[in-house]
């Protein structure tokens, strides 16, 4: 969603959260009627979290607190502080908290979800050439 919102070319197909551990359950505790998957701690190959999905209103929500992203050689990435980076996407009257592309770049690249991370960089480059700004922001 948060690619939308800054006029990517996507369809977006849910909305992820990105929080700390405690922002997570907060998270659910508001959207305890629509709750698919309970927040608990869960761990995949590349990635784990404390994770749970909602649908609101039709679209799926993914709550990811505290993420931590396996590096190459096995160990752990510590959570990132998200709050410092947060950017403001104005749309439709409202303002939207969002992480900066070059950030989600990156998250996507440690994944191994290079297609994403390259066309993410594309954008950052084609945006960087026509406004004159540095293509990391």
């Amino acid at each position: 969603m948060a690619f939308a919102l800054r006029g990517l070319a996507v369809v977006p197909h849910d909305l992820d959260i990105q929080t700390d551990a405690t922002g997570a359950y907060a998270i659910q505790r508001r959207l305890a009627d629509n709750m698919l998957w309970p927040v608990r701690y869960r761990t995949a190959p590349t990635i784990r979290s404390h994770f749970g999905r909602a649908v609101v209103a039709g679209v799926v929500v993914e709550i990811m607190g505290a993420i931590e992203k396996r590096r190459p050689d096995g160990t752990w990435m510590p959570p990132a502080d998200l709050a410092p980076m947060i950017e403001w996407i104005a749309w439709e009257g409202r303002t939207w908290p969002v992480l900066p592309v070059a950030y989600e770049a990156a998250a996507y690249r440690a994944l191994g979800r290079h297609a994403m991370a390259d066309g993410l960089g594309q954008w950052l480059t084609r945006r960087a050439d026509i406004s004159g700004e540095d293509a990391g922001t």
